[in-house]
């Protein structure tokens, strides 16, 4: 029997959250009868944070490679991949689903947790266990919308307390002390704060590449590899029951709730068009108002320009009769003169 895990508790507050960072002694399986034989395990994280290391671990295989959930892949889910174990004669066949990793670059979160959902017409639908991958260094700030996405969807989803296991990769150089007193921060980290809280399990998971050590390393490590691999045996094999994530009434009701929700979208879309229409044409009508109103006054002016200018054409018509009637009044006058000469 390999040696497995004992449990550290960091606080009375995390008293319901199994903190496993130092795997020491042996582990008394004691597994209820209810135990499913069929354990299906979702795994899901950011990218590069050892999801493909710890399956392969756990399965004893290398069919997942480090790149199967990063870049170079153009799919979001991965063909699910089984192993069996056995334990106290009982034999229970693991079953993983690769996810893409969280924060690529060329796929979003949101395309990710859709093709997570669509799996409800798979024989992946239901799931016994979801195995979360954090890398430590990688808890910053450029990663927070990321791990509020995954947060928000496994709330969304619904897992449960005990289906959540939280492993924490790349903490190899750390002694316990720092690797306890990193984990009891992220209680309290305003972006990964819930995560770790709505965990059951919370576990450092050293996985090295015994390939690259030395003999006197590799012999240190390996026995520690052995007891994370039966450490985290036994979490996924605990008594669980099953979630399904999503069923095909679930799935229709959201994507009615999409239909709907673009329904109202265009509606809405629609009213701040014709908003815009009745004001863009509320404009045209003024302008047409106004150019109707010049074009009438222009008409208005050209008729008084027209009248100013026959009365003047008048005015001097009659300045040109008043002349005459000068004249001619003069000429009578001179001619009156003459008669008045001629009869003194």
């Amino acid at each position: 029997m390999v040696e497995a895990k004992a449990e550290v508790k960091i606080e009375e507050k995390h008293q319901n959250t199994k903190i496993l960072i130092n795997m020491k002694g042996k582990c008394d399986r004691v597994h209820e009868v209810k135990i499913c034989r069929l354990v299906k395990v979702m795994a899901i994280g950011l990218s590069g944070s050892g999801k493909s290391s710890i399956m392969n671990a756990v399965l004893n295989s290398t069919q997942f490679d480090s790149t199967s959930s990063g870049i170079p892949s153009i799919s979001n889910l991965f063909k699910p991949v089984s192993s069996t174990v056995s334990i106290e004669g009982v034999t229970y066949t693991i079953e993983f689903c690769d996810t893409r990793g969280l924060g690529d670059p060329k796929v979003s979160d949101a395309d990710i947790f859709r093709s997570i959902q669509e799996l409800y017409c798979s024989d992946f639908n239901s799931v016994n266990k979801v195995l979360i991958c954090l890398r430590h260094d990688r808890m910053r700030a450029d990663m927070s919308i990321n791990l509020s996405n995954l947060t928000n969807y496994l709330m969304e989803a619904g897992f449960s307390k005990h289906q959540l296991i939280l492993c924490i990769t790349h903490l190899d150089s750390l002694k316990d002390t720092q690797v306890e007193a990193f984990i009891e921060e992220m209680f309290d980290h305003p972006i990964v704060g819930t995560l770790f809280k709505m965990s059951g399990t919370i576990m450092r998971t050293v996985l090295p590449n015994l390939d690259e050590l030395d003999e006197d390393d590799r012999d240190i490590y390996t026995r520690y590899r052995l007891k994370t691999v039966s450490t985290l045996l036994d979490t996924i094999l605990e008594p669980c029951e099953p979630l399904k994530i999503m069923t095909q009434e679930k799935f229709l009701q959201l994507v009615n709730q999409e239909a709907k929700i673009k329904v109202v979208e265009f509606e809405e879309e629609k009213k701040k068009w014709e908003v815009e229409y009745k004001t863009k044409m509320d404009v045209m009508d003024k302008k047409l108002k106004d150019f109707e109103d010049a074009r009438s006054e222009l008409m208005r002016l050209k008729q008084v320009k027209v009248k100013n200018e026959e009365l003047q054409k008048m005015i001097l018509d009659k300045e040109k009769q008043k002349e005459q009637l000068k004249t001619e009044i003069n000429s009578l006058k001179d001619q009156v003169d003459k008669k008045v000469c001629q009869i003194m």
